[in-house]
């Protein structure tokens, strides 16, 4: 699983440079500067295919894949279940978390030198893509937590304005232990309407 869960994080994360949210560097990419930028947005937002997209503008397949990713903030690629910065950090965590697990296991069953050195290794290259290779910098964070603190608050707007939809929303929330908290906090919002 650690190496499935490796190839496909480093797919991400060199497929997200220049993304939303991620740093970048260089020159525009070629969807940006190419001369039929306007009707390829329209053919995306059309659900038209990469590959029909590339023989009219003779574009690859990946740079439109990257400039497709790049239009959506990463609360809206997670409403979609689209890969987005967010999703990448937790997988490139639990990945470096499983490959310090194993380093630890070397140890625990001593295992040989050999072997020890291999799970070194990948944990420091699981290390090197969350710190070099995603560019994750204090600015893609600082966007995700002003979209959230947006949404939280158009929340406890919607809490005010419509009690009825958020009772039902609040049974959505409840199953995910994860917005528990959440949930209390439009709970009480929902409270002061009475």
């Amino acid at each position: 699983m650690l190496v499935e869960n490796w190839a496909s994080l480093h797919y991400y994360a060199t497929d997200f440079k220049g993304s939303t949210g991620m740093s970048r560097t260089g020159r525009p990419s070629s969807v940006e500067t190419h001369a039929l930028r306007g009707r390829i947005e329209e053919a995306l937002d059309a659900g038209e295919t990469y590959e029909s997209i590339r023989t009219w503008t003779g574009l690859s397949v990946s740079s439109l894949s990257r400039f497709a990713i790049s239009r959506k903030s990463d609360l809206a690629k997670l409403v979609d279940g689209e890969p987005s910065t967010t999703d990448v950090i937790l997988r490139s965590i639990e990945i470096a978390d499983d490959a310090r697990d194993l380093r630890r296991r070397t140890k625990r069953l001593n295992a040989t030198p050999v072997a020890r050195a291999r799970a070194i290794k990948v944990e420091a290259e699981a290390l090197t893509v969350v710190i070099d290779r995603l560019g994750i910098d204090d600015t893609a964070a600082e966007k995700t937590f002003e979209q959230t603190q947006a949404l939280l608050q158009a929340l406890a707007d919607h809490a005010m304005t419509d009690p009825d939809s958020t009772r039902s929303l609040l049974r959505t929330m409840r199953a995910h232990p994860a917005l528990s908290q959440l949930a209390e906090a439009l709970q009480r919002r929902l409270r002061k309407t009475r």
